[in-house]
């Protein structure tokens, strides 16, 4: 097992004393005084008179009793000693016979003197019990404060004494910030005020755990004699347990031993602080106890599950990067070769493997076995992180039960959560598959519409065609009596018009009954009844053998039925396949009537532009062969001719004949004319009649009709 390091501090005891301090007042000494004690200080010669040298300074004698007066201040000071002195024998002394007591010297070095005012002050100062040291405060990064709520009890601390010299440590401090005591002033007298107040500050130690021993270690080593002299393994428990840091929010258990787990699955120590900065941590799942939750990732939360793993594990976590691992908050005992058996609160890092992850997960999904939405919700989540797909698979096939039907409904609800996984979705593409092709394959006219409700968007989440999905419906030779009714479910369930004819023909049904829904049935007998209108105007019934006759046509209606035949025909042509002989019969009359609006056409668009029918165009038409341009181009020229110049009306026929009969064209042109049309409608409509012409004939019938228009020899006068 790996060597770890705590870090943290314990509480070292002081005392805190309030001091009474007496000092005497000081100022600097007056000019009378100071020149005394320049002579008495500084004159070699001591034997020489006092008086006598002030007289030579300038000092007249009559002025001396000033001197006498201070040198007496002096010496009862105790700034000068001598042995008796008398102020009116002053000029009887000399030099030599005042001295310098002990403190004059220091005040006449401060060149300072007592004021004979004596002042008080209080004073705070602090004893470091350990370190056997005074201070006037204690660093701030030490955390003073009085003693309480703290491994140290007033006892233990009040006994100890402080035995260094407080009056000399405050002399040595005069003038400095907490001692308001001039340098130069006396200290006279110090007493402490009260009893010592009880404080406590820290020092950092480092706690160094391997297996289940512990040794505590200071960088100062008069902390560390102190601490194996003074302290006990109940102070450091105490010291410890009293932190903020070291106080578990929630559950943990109990003086454990790190001997109950295995020393190569330790993978770290964490403070109970930690704790929250783990569980906010991103993370893929939490199992746990319930005690300790997260708001990220995945919590499940199963005090049982748990236990079945390790009883001392609170919660598991899986990082962002599917590493494992378990923490064990609790009290251990470690042993101390100085201090006895100390205990911690700490947190255990276990590493989790991912059988036991697996195992963990399995217990968990034991109760979760029948389907629910959010029971697949959390196997889904909990195999992401496990990657156990063959419990998954096997929860999941659990899922299903003998009804197809009620197994898609469950596995549509599944849908969205399995394709958030991969191997997750592949298995409910396979569950989806087989339940669809079982469940095609029993369906019976009675719940087709109900059965393609429900598997509408199966074909395409499975991949199967829709040729392979009627394939399963339409097996072992089902047969369905509503045709119709069954074609159109099936079209209004998304399949292909193209793809369902194949299987079910409903047309039979559809023009016996002729009652539909769909569009492309309704197309179908718009059709079929545009056909038969087509027929009726043009009274032909049989499209191989028939006669036509286009002047008793009604050109506008035919035209209009036609068009929507025409176009009817392409929507429904994919009928054809299973409809030959039907669509065979629509496809002649189709025919038929198509070159019937062909010609309507082309006599429509001659009769709006006769005056552009030119002999060179027809000339070039029967080069190329085109008759029915010929013809047609030709008659609706001799029509305009007649009706616009010769005031006929009616029937090319009985214009004609009209012309013969009023003599305005020659009768031998008209012969020929009526000879002329006869072959036109053989040729446009060849059904029941055969044309008998050359391209000169058709010259000469063009030269009459043009011959019309310029009044030539063919019109009598």
């Amino acid at each position: 097992m790996d060597k770890f390091k705590l870090e943290t501090s314990i509480q070292f005891p002081f005392f805190k004393m309030n001091e009474l301090v007496t000092y005497s007042e000081v100022k600097k000494p007056s000019g009378v005084a100071y020149i005394l004690l320049v002579l008495i200080n500084e004159s070699k010669d001591r034997t020489a008179g006092l008086s006598n040298l002030l007289e030579n300074f300038g000092v007249p004698k009559n002025l001396q009793y000033i001197f006498a007066d201070e040198l007496e201040k002096l010496i009862s000071q105790d700034i000068l000693n001598c042995d008796g002195f008398y102020k009116n024998e002053f000029e009887t002394y000399s030099i030599g016979y005042f001295r310098f007591t002990e403190k004059g010297k220091k005040i006449f070095a401060e060149e300072s003197i007592p004021t004979g005012v004596n002042k008080e002050s209080k004073i705070a100062v602090f004893y470091n019990i350990a370190k056997n040291e005074l201070s006037l405060s204690i660093d701030t990064d030490l955390e003073p404060k009085p003693l309480m709520d703290c491994a140290l009890t007033p006892e233990f601390v009040s006994s100890f004494k402080c035995n260094k010299d407080v009056e000399a440590f405050l002399n040595l401090n005069k003038g400095k910030r907490g001692v308001d005591i001039k340098k130069e002033e006396i200290i006279t007298k110090v007493e402490t005020i009260g009893e010592y107040e009880n404080w406590t500050a820290k020092y950092d130690c480092d706690m160094e755990i391997k297996g289940t021993a512990v040794s505590i270690n200071f960088n100062d080593d008069i902390l560390q004699k102190f601490a194996e002299t003074h302290y006990n393994n109940e102070t450091f428990t105490a010291s410890v347990a009293y932190k903020n840091k070291f106080k578990f929010k929630s559950e943990y258990a109990p003086h454990i031993s790190f001997n109950l787990f295995d020393s190569e699955k330790i993978n770290g120590l964490l403070i109970p602080k930690d704790i929250d900065d783990v569980l906010k941590q991103k993370n893929k799942l939490l199992f746990t106890k319930g005690n300790y939750n997260s708001n990220s990732g995945l919590v499940y939360s199963d005090k049982r599950s748990m236990e079945t793993l390790n009883k001392y594990i609170e919660f598991i976590q899986v990082d962002l990067h599917d590493s494992i691992y378990g923490y064990v908050p609790g009290t251990f005992d470690f042993s101390s070769d100085k201090f006895g058996t100390i205990t911690l609160p700490l947190v255990l890092k276990l590493k989790i493997e991912n059988e036991q992850l697996r195992s963990l997960a399995k217990e968990f999904l034991s109760d979760k076995l029948s389907y629910s939405d959010e029971n697949f919700k959390t196997l889904v989540r909990l195999t992401d992180v496990s990657k156990d797909y063959e419990l998954a698979y096997l929860i999941m096939n659990g899922y299903m039960k003998e009804n197809c039907e009620t197994n898609l409904v469950c596995l549509n609800e599944m849908k969205s959560s399995a394709i958030t996984n991969p191997n997750i979705l592949a298995k409910h593409k396979e569950l989806t598959k087989s339940n669809y092709i079982t469940y095609l394959n029993n369906v019976s006219e009675s719940n087709i519409e109900t059965a393609l409700k429900i598997t509408q968007s199966v074909p395409k989440y499975i991949g199967i065609s829709q040729d392979d999905s009627l394939k399963l419906l339409f097996s072992g030779g089902k047969d369905f009596s509503k045709k119709v009714k069954t074609f159109e479910i099936l079209l209004n369930s998304g399949f292909s018009k193209e793809a369902v004819v194949l299987y079910i023909n409903p047309v039979p049904e559809l023009l016996e009954n002729r009652e539909a829904d769909n569009k492309v049935l309704l197309d179908l007998l718009n059709l079929d009844e545009r056909i038969n209108s087509l027929k009726s105007i043009t009274n032909i019934r049989d499209y191989k053998n028939y006669s036509f006759e286009e002047e008793n046509l009604n050109a506008q209606s035919f035209k209009s039925e036609y068009s929507t035949a025409h176009s009817l025909l392409k929507n429904v042509s994919f009928f054809k396949a299973s409809n030959a002989q039907l669509f065979a019969e629509y496809e002649g009359f189709m025919s038929v009537f198509g070159l019937i609006n062909d010609h309507i056409n082309m006599v429509e668009d001659a009769l709006k532009n006769p005056k552009n029918i030119k002999k060179e165009l027809i000339e070039k038409k029967i080069v190329s062969g085109d008759y029915q341009f010929v013809f047609v181009n030709l008659a609706a020229k001799l029509e305009m001719l007649l009706k616009n110049k010769y005031n006929l009306d009616g029937k090319l026929s009985d214009m004609l004949s009209e012309a013969r009969r009023s003599g305005i064209i020659d009768k031998k042109v008209i012969s020929d004319l009526h000879d002329f049309r006869e072959n036109r409608n053989a040729f446009v409509h060849p059904e029941d009649r055969t044309a008998n012409f050359t391209p000169d004939d058709l010259r000469r019938w063009s030269d009459e009709i043009f011959d019309l228009e310029e009044d030539k020899k063919w019109v009598n006068k």
